[in-house]
């Protein structure tokens, strides 16, 4: 309840860095005949040949020159991620009109798209980082995105690609095996439309369900080694076969909802693991099904 921010389902802070970080957002590109590729943040002109480039090295922008033959050049232009930051920008603009899982359903369906025309696929390292931070995202947000991505994400994490590794260096050979890896996965992921099918139905599912609602009924009392329920003054205890629960804390974590008994004929039964939650004064409430 916390995390929540309003009209949305999860933070989207980690998303807007990750997609305006320069080298995704603002890189160009320029790869040779022999698969070499210079990035950029400085807009290349079109139709001139490149003499002199300044190249972006590391993550923290360094730059060196490198000396390129025009005959060598087989493609300049905006980079492929830089071209697909502008479209993920344009459907996340449109997130509390769309909704999200109609949202980041068309997001992750751009992410695993093969590249279209003769422009240069994307360095699979970038498209790999792309993918599992904005699923991650993605999925934090709806049961239906998390339940039809699911196994993506299990492979993604188990590709085990370090988070630090510098695809500016171009064909490091210490990439090459991350590199093929990710490409092998990313081939797979072609029933981008069933997978959405699946968050339409999920997500039909999940709005017409009837979700129990929470009612405050009192606060925990201990009186020697009993607990009990002290309701609100001029309020009835709480009716018999009510479910109890509270909202417990966690280390390092936010609160969370517990179960920690039920209302009995005669008695409250309270849960044994649940015994150790219970500290005295702390709100209670009961799930009530509402029309």
């Amino acid at each position: 309840m916390r995390e929540r921010q309003p009209g949305r389902k999860a933070d989207l802070q980690a998303l807007k860095t990750l997609w305006d970080d320069p080298l995704v957002k603002d890189a160009w590109l320029v790869e040779l005949d022999d698969g070499r590729r210079y990035y950029t943040l400085k807009p290349l002109p079109a139709g001139k040949a490149i003499a002199d480039l300044s190249c972006v090295i590391d993550f923290e922008f360094k730059e060196r020159k490198v000396q390129l033959a025009a005959s060598h050049v087989r493609w300049k232009g905006r980079a492929p991620q830089s071209i697909l930051a502008q479209r993920v920008h344009q459907e996340l603009s449109s997130l509390d009109r769309q909704g999200w899982e109609e949202t980041f359903s068309t997001v992750l369906e751009h992410l695993v798209a093969k590249p279209s025309g003769d422009g240069p696929a994307m360095e699979p390292i970038v498209r790999y980082t792309l993918l599992s931070r904005t699923l991650a995202v993605a999925r934090a947000g709806s049961f239906p995105l998390s339940a039809a991505w699911e196994d993506v994400d299990q492979k993604l994490a188990a590709l085990g690609v370090p988070g630090n590794l510098n695809w500016l260096q171009g064909p490091d050979a210490a990439l090459t095996e991350y590199r093929g890896a990710i490409e092998k996965l990313l081939d797979t992921l072609a029933d981008v439309q069933e997978r959405r099918r699946k968050v339409e139905e999920l997500t039909g599912r999940v709005n017409q369900a009837r979700l129990p609602e929470l009612r405050w009924v009192g606060i925990l009392f201990r009186e020697e080694d009993k607990w009990s329920i002290l309701p609100p003054v001029g309020q009835p205890a709480p009716a018999v076969g009510s479910g109890l629960f509270c909202l417990v804390p966690e280390v390092d974590q936010p609160a969370g909802v517990v179960r920690v008994g039920q209302v009995q004929q005669d008695a409250i039964q309270w849960d044994g693991v649940a015994l150790s939650r219970l500290v005295a004064g702390r709100p209670v409430a009961t799930a009530v099904q509402t029309p």
